[in-house]
C-alpha cells in the first residue's frame, strides 16, 4: 500500500467514524425527545384523571357530611366523620 493510499484510507476511515458518531448522537436526540414528550403526556393525562377522581370523592364526600349535619345537626355529623 503507498503513502496516498494509507492517506486517504485514514481519511475515509476518520471521516466514517465521524459521520457514524454524528448520526449516533442524532439518534439519540431524537429517542431522548421521543420519551420526553411520552413522559410529558402521560404524566400530563394521569394527573388530570387524578384530579378528576380527587374532585368527584370530595364532592361525594361533602354531600355525605352535608345530608348528616342537615338530618343530625352537629352529632350526626359527628357520628358521620368517625
Amino acid at each position: 500500500m503507498s503513502f496516498v493510499q494509507a492517506e486517504a484510507s485514514e481519511r475515509g476511515g476518520r471521516w466514517l467514524r465521524s459521520f457514524a458518531v454524528r448520526l449516533n448522537a442524532w439518534y439519540s436526540l431524537v429517542f431522548l425527545a421521543s420519551v420526553l414528550v411520552l413522559f410529558v403526556g402521560l404524566y400530563w393525562t394521569l394527573a388530570g384523571s387524578l384530579e378528576e377522581r380527587e374532585h368527584a370523592f370530595l364532592a361525594q364526600k361533602l354531600a355525605e357530611y352535608g345530608d348528616a349535619y342537615r338530618f343530625g345537626g352537629v352529632r350526626g355529623l359527628q357520628a358521620a366523620v368517625e
